[in-house]
């Protein structure tokens, strides 16, 4: 609470997360509302996957590049953008790109998150600030997933408005995060060596 930079990264980390709770739906949307075999099902989940795998190695291209709060705004709003399209999509390749979008935005956020948290806090603190932000973010997602299966339900069943509805509060949250608490702070790490900011990690 009194690092403006930790507080800001941890309350972005939450309501990413529980805007992400409607990621639950997707398997929901292939096969009920595209019409999709199991089969494709789960190869519009890999995608996901698949997406991960490019954001992490996109962070790490690019992360020496840009200031870590700028760049996980970035993240969190790709995510929101992931979430629109998911709730937009009108065919399976088109799922699978927006779920591939989700993730490896997702992945920007987790690894941009985490590294400056590790570089700020004190050692002696670590263990705890991250205890309680993981806590913070499980409570947030599992909230979320509830909130989305109840939101889809009260709506006939159609998940489609609750992924556009979740694209727009991760959105509208980020940048209220922003503009209240990360914006108006400078923050330690604008002097950390670049190429240092996204080096090994641990979880």
């Amino acid at each position: 609470m009194t690092s403006p930079l930790i507080l800001g990264i941890t309350l972005l980390q939450a309501v990413t997360a529980l805007g992400l709770g409607a990621e639950a739906l997707i398997p929901f949307v292939a096969r009920d509302r595209l019409g999709a075999s199991t089969d494709l099902v789960g190869l519009a989940v890999a995608a996901g996957g698949v997406g991960g795998v490019f954001g992490a190695l996109g962070t790490a291209a690019v992360g020496p590049r840009l200031a870590p709060v700028p760049m996980c705004l970035i993240g969190v709003l790709l995510i929101s953008a992931g979430l629109s399209l998911v709730g937009a999509a009108p065919s399976l390749p088109w799922l699978a790109a927006a779920n591939a979008l989700l993730v490896g935005a997702s992945m920007v956020v987790v690894v941009v998150v985490r590294t400056p948290r590790q570089q700020v806090v004190p050692r002696a603190l670590l263990g705890r600030v991250t205890s309680t932000a993981r806590s913070l973010v499980l409570t947030t997602g599992t909230v979320g997933t509830m909130l989305a299966g109840l939101l889809t339900g009260l709506n006939g069943d159609n998940p489609r408005p609750v992924f556009i509805g979740a694209a727009a509060f991760v959105a509208a949250s980020a940048l209220l995060v922003w503009a209240a608490v990360l914006g108006p702070t400078p923050h330690p790490l604008d002097a950390l060596d670049r190429s240092n900011r996204y080096g090994p990690i641990s979880s």
